[in-house]
């Protein structure tokens, strides 16, 4: 047991594991006390179980606690397991949706690698790995990459381009690309990930989310039959590798619905995102900010087929009020759950509302640019409310914005284009008999 790693304490059944480590954790409080490293780490593993059962309270009370135990071993915030400490405390922060807390832990971890091991020690390196990641979070993309290219520069002169650190980069860069929609920048980077992963075999975490993906990066650009086989190769081997409660095969689920809308296979997408949903409702809450992006996508892709009933009833039932307590405004999900509440207003027939919040949405997304898919959806939601209210000249401008920025960027026998065009056609339609 006490030669777990992180990776384990991650798939294995956590009921089981987390039963098994109090155990353990017991007998080393009674025979070696609590100051004792290795009983910190047992407690380590249960808080970092906790957050993947979404008991986050729980988890902040070990952490807090390990906090002062290991001040009191090492007497230090320099010492590696006090900054292991910071980093899984900002791990459990970003579960927890606190983003912004996260990267200044991360910022902090960071700090204290360069001062105690160097700049280009490889402890300092991978804590830069996790603090792009925040950035990233924080929809900083340009950021993020920028960092990003410059740790593979300097990981690849220290330890090699094959080694599996300089491929860790590799993937938040393609992570980042396709935030961004470069597609086809993504799908180079990934295939490359997953070469250098293959090694580790098909029921490790890193080829399963390698294979989903690359799967995502070709479903973009329209190469549904290759990604289909990758992604559900990665399914299968996730069966056996995940416990079903595990976070990491909820957001497996996620990713495969995002590859399902992709390929235009809008029914598929809604029965992964309603098991996605329901897995973080029963594993994070209602309100955690996963949960919320969970029920926005199932929301646009019930839109996607065309059943507004359904549609409005879970924007109505998710997002009541237009409120985010606690929440920046500028984060990415917040934004999401910000365009799904214009939605559900919009079906309330509350135009006005509904209208004014899409276009700060719309506001907030310029700095992903005009031809960014997640602006052009937007544009398409604006598109659909002037109709809506009969203002077809408006609505039919917006609906040819969005076609023509999806047949740049997806091409033009892309699902997402196809449905476009219908919603082109159909506001023409009414145009017309309105006369």
């Amino acid at each position: 047991m006490a030669n777990l790693t992180w990776y384990e304490c991650n798939t294995l059944n956590l009921h089981d594991f987390v039963s098994k480590m109090n155990r353990v954790h017991r007998l080393r409080q009674a025979k070696l006390g609590e100051d004792n490293p290795d009983t910190v780490k047992t407690s380590l593993f249960i808080a970092w179980s906790q957050c993947n059962r979404g008991k986050f309270q729980e988890a902040q009370e070990i952490f807090d606690s390990t906090h002062a135990h290991l001040i009191k071993i090492h007497g230090s915030e320099n010492h590696p397991d006090v900054i292991d400490w910071v980093l899984r405390k900002a791990e459990a922060c970003v579960m927890n949706g606190q983003d912004h807390e996260a990267e200044r832990l991360q910022l902090k971890a960071h700090k204290l690698t360069k001062e105690t091991f160097g700049e280009r020690h490889s402890s300092t390196l991978i804590n830069a790995k996790h603090l792009r990641n925040s950035i990233s979070r924080l929809g900083r993309h340009n950021e993020a990459e920028e960092m990003a290219s410059k740790m593979i520069s300097m990981i690849s002169d220290i330890l090699g381009v094959q080694h599996p650190r300089t491929t860790e980069f590799v993937q938040i860069t393609a992570d980042i690309n396709i935030k961004q929609g470069k597609w086809a920048k993504a799908e180079s980077l990934y295939a490359k990930v997953l070469k250098a992963y293959e090694l580790y075999g098909e029921q490790h975490l890193y080829v399963i989310f390698a294979k989903a993906n690359l799967a995502e990066a070709l479903s973009w650009q329209g190469q549904s039959p290759d990604a289909e086989k990758l992604l559900q190769s990665a399914l299968d081997s996730a069966k056996h590798a995940f416990d079903h409660e595990n976070i990491d095969f909820a957001s497996l689920l996620a990713l495969a619905a995002d590859v399902k809308r992709a390929q235009g296979k809008y029914s598929d997408a809604e029965k992964l995102y309603q098991q996605t949903l329901q897995g973080r409702e029963s594993v994070l809450g209602k309100k955690h900010p996963n949960t919320l992006t969970s029920m926005n996508n199932l929301a646009v892709v019930l839109q996607d087929q065309g059943e507004r009933r359904r549609s409005r009833q879970e924007a109505s039932r998710h997002f009541p009020k237009p409120q985010w307590p606690g929440c920046d405004t500028q984060m990415p999900d917040t934004i999401t759950s910000m365009q799904s509440l214009s939605v559900a207003l919009w079906y309330r027939h509350k135009y006005s509302e509904g209208q004014e919040l899409i276009l700060e949405v719309l506001e907030k997304r310029r700095v992903l640019g005009k031809e960014h898919p997640n602006f052009l959806t937007s544009i398409g939601i604006l598109a659909a409310m002037f109709q809506a209210q009969g203002q077809f000249d408006d609505g039919e401008r917006l609906y040819r914005v969005e076609l023509k920025g999806f047949e740049k960027v997806l091409g033009k026998e892309h699902p997402e284009t196809r449905r476009s065009f219908g919603n082109l056609t159909e506001a023409r339609r009414e145009k017309q008999s309105s006369h």
